[in-house]
């Protein structure tokens, strides 16, 4: 794999890095590249995901979830989903997700923003009290999680 190769040689220790997808990617093995690539490098301090599928999201945030995080991400100060297509459909996909990032609980991780393409704000979903209550006390304990379009964060009260 090329892409694993590159990062075994990089020097210095890599500490920001992007995965950009398109739509010609494969639906079911974009976070299966991330991950072969992410183990090697262990100083990543800021990651970004950029046009991830909703299906690739859940995938990323199980993986965070099941992974334990001193072999996964150690290091991981910030992480970014940018372009996300639209909210996940279903509070199974929330709970995945906020599940992923309570798993990185007193850990490094210190910021997460998860910017979706514009959506109808008549459209925009509600999150279940549960997912919002387990997201909320993530942020009480000092971790910052922006989850919406660029416009509005749907942690913040309407």
């Amino acid at each position: 794999m090329l892409q694993a190769s590159i990062l075994k040689r990089s020097s210095p220790p890599l500490r920001q890095l992007s995965f950009i997808y398109n739509s010609d990617d494969e639906p079911n093995s974009p976070v299966a590249r991330a991950e072969a690539c992410i183990t090697l490098v262990p100083t990543v301090i800021h990651l970004e995901l950029q046009g991830l599928t909703l299906q690739g999201a859940e995938q990323f945030f199980a993986l965070l979830e099941q992974s334990p995080p001193d072999r996964l991400l150690p290091n991981l100060q910030v992480l970014t989903l940018r372009d996300m297509p639209s909210p996940f459909p279903t509070d199974s996909s929330w709970n995945t997700l906020a599940r992923g990032l309570s798993a990185r609980r007193g850990t490094q991780l210190r910021s997460v923003s998860i910017i979706m393409t514009p959506f109808p704000p008549v459209n925009s979903p509600e999150l279940s009290p549960n997912t919002l209550d387990l997201l909320r006390a993530l942020v009480e304990g000092g971790m910052e999680i922006y989850i919406g379009t660029r416009s509005r964060n749907l942690l913040s009260p309407s």
